[in-house]
């Protein structure tokens, strides 16, 4: 009777595996992969430096452009100062000749100056007033008065509306103003002050001109007599106030 396939009868193969070759094989690939990492690693170095040279150099280079802009900045302040005080010197020199005396012309621009910034301080208010604010230090970016302006400044055609409730990014408020000022008087003078303004409200707001805060009574005391019986006399003080 014939085997069925798959018999004994089979020729055997030599399934011996070649260790040496597959350990040479992956010895190849362990020498490959750490010569690349080395070679990666070397980039990295080389890259970490480049990017703190750069780093360096951009500081310095930020550096370089703030004090430029500072300087820059300055100088724009200068150059804006010197150009209102040429104004203010070329419009006195004309009213001093107008009227027949040049020689007042250098005294005539300093009035002429401080009336300007006098004008620009009631700017300023108006724009605390409607709620803006105002830098504590102003620079020409931040001047809003003209020169043309300050000659309507109050006046009934007045034209420098346009700029006077003009807020700032940055400055300080009313409230922040108010607050520091007050932080440089005594407790007991923001005291008598606050009671200015109430009795200045009860005046105004509420019509009450009688009213006045130093006649108020803060403290009375009363002194009882008792009679009792068999002409027993009981005498005690009696004391009402504000702490």
């Amino acid at each position: 009777m014939p085997r069925t396939k798959g018999s004994k009868n089979r020729p055997k193969t030599n399934t011996t595996k070649d260790y040496a070759s597959q350990i040479a094989e992956k010895q190849g690939s362990i020498v490959s992969l750490t010569a690349e990492i080395a070679s990666i690693t070397t980039n990295i170095d080389t890259l970490k430096a480049d990017l703190k040279e750069k780093k360096n150099a951009l500081k310095k280079a930020e550096k370089e452009v703030a004090t430029l802009e500072s300087k820059k900045a300055k100088a724009d302040a200068k150059a804006a100062e010197e150009a209102k005080k040429a104004e203010a010197e070329a419009a006195a020199l004309t009213l001093c000749t107008v009227i027949g005396l040049p020689e007042l012309a250098e005294g005539a621009a300093q009035g002429i100056l401080l009336a300007w910034a006098y004008g620009e301080a009631i700017m300023d208010i108006r724009t605390l007033i409607s709620g803006g604010k105002v830098p504590l230090v102003k620079n020409a970016e931040d001047w809003k008065l003209s020169l043309s302006g300050l000659m309507q400044l109050g006046s009934a055609g007045e034209n420098v509306a346009a700029d006077s409730g003009k807020d700032m990014e940055s400055g300080l408020a009313y409230r922040e103003y108010l607050r520091m000022l007050l932080f440089l008087k005594s407790q007991d003078e923001v005291g008598m002050r606050t009671l200015d303004m109430v009795e200045q409200n009860l005046k105004i707001r509420y019509g009450k001109t009688f009213f006045r805060a130093d006649a108020c009574i803060s403290r009375v005391e009363f002194h009882s007599t008792c009679n009792l019986r068999r002409g027993i006399m009981y005498d005690f003080p009696t004391y009402f106030g504000y702490n």
